[in-house]
């Protein structure tokens, strides 16, 4: 959803949008975020409060096994036009303000883009179906989880192969 400064001009205005999320779609398929936004005019500089929450399915980066899951969080963010960012240079000091700021680009601003980033923040480094997944067989690519599989786990034409004598001498 994207936002027009001039929309912004009567005061604070409050946005609902469902939309789908393109940069997630080669991860974990079609996402659909539901967010609410309420954007407040500030002197010079807008501030952003809002929440989101979506459902999807994502792969287990041990199994692989497709998990639903059901995400929330909250955006609470300062955006600043993108001429203003440029300014600060390379010598700045942080403070909170600039640490949860954003910058916006022409006249408008991009909502989806913005919770697109908050969700992709707020998910996990490493998506499990469980913490004790185990995985797949690196060898037969059998589901571990499920049972040993049948070959051991040994690939004997591995140039590694030989280390195994290493653990039983």
């Amino acid at each position: 959803m994207d936002v027009s400064l001039s929309k912004l001009e009567r005061g604070t205005q409050v946005f609902r949008f469902e939309e789908e999320l393109p940069r997630l779609i080669g991860r974990f398929g079609k996402v659909l975020i539901r967010a609410t936004a309420q954007i407040e005019p500030r002197h010079g500089d807008y501030k952003l409060t809002g929440s989101y929450e979506t459902d999807f399915n994502y792969p287990c980066d041990r199994c692989t096994e497709e998990i639903p899951t059901h995400v929330e969080g909250d955006v609470n963010l300062i955006l600043v036009p993108e001429s203003e960012d440029a300014e600060l240079g390379e010598d700045v000091e942080f403070s909170a303000d600039i640490l949860d700021s954003e910058t916006y680009h022409g006249h408008e601003i991009h909502l989806t883009t913005i919770f697109e980033d908050q969700l992709t923040l707020d998910l996990p480094m490493q998506l499990l179906c469980d913490p004790g997944c185990k995985g797949l067989c690196g060898n037969c690519k059998g589901d571990l989880n499920k049972g040993e599989c049948s070959c051991g786990g040994i690939n004997p034409s591995s140039p590694f192969a030989g280390l195994k004598d290493l653990l039983n001498p």
